[in-house]
């Protein structure tokens, strides 16, 4: 665990910066040593990562946070409706410092202004995050699953706790 991160701030990404986000998840996304996506994983990925997916996403209601450090995105959330963690990504020098915890507050916060108000948040998370998930107070709510050869674990977390 490193020391956490001062001076950081949570800013909502601005029409114009998908590339700052796509950028930054598809920098984290390589260098995670968890990843164990097919190759036609890593092309659909690639695609749902892309800034123009991203602004797509974005117009249909996403909502899209980077913590900055100074000037430097070290991370980004996603929340889609009706409260789904869509993207959660830190760079790898900055994780373990709580921006990822605080990237996911802020994924609670949206989501619970989204209407409907979803009884819960959802997440398809890596394997090798659910740990990070589990300590957020998210369970495994279904077998590792394989979709369009992306890896992951359907996890869920009642709003409130």
């Amino acid at each position: 665990m490193g020391e956490r991160s001062t001076n950081l701030s949570l800013q909502p990404l601005r029409p114009g910066q998908e590339w700052i986000a796509s950028d930054l998840v598809m920098r984290s996304y390589r260098a995670a040593t968890t990843t164990n996506d097919s190759p036609e994983g890593v092309e659909e990925f690639t695609r749902y990562a892309s800034a123009a997916s991203i602004g797509r996403r974005m117009s249909d209601g996403s909502i899209v946070v980077m913590a900055v450090l100074g000037a430097v995105a070290i991370g980004v959330v996603e929340v889609r409706s009706p409260g789904h963690i869509g993207l959660l990504f830190v760079c790898p020098d900055h994780q373990g410092r709580g921006v990822g915890r605080s990237l996911c507050e802020t994924a609670f916060e949206a989501a619970a202004r989204m209407l409907p108000r979803p009884p819960r948040v959802t997440v398809r998370s890596a394997p090798g995050a659910v740990s990070f998930y589990e300590r957020l107070g998210f369970l495994v709510a279904g077998a590792m699953t394989e979709f369009n050869g992306i890896r992951f674990v359907p996890m869920e977390r009642e709003f409130g706790v």
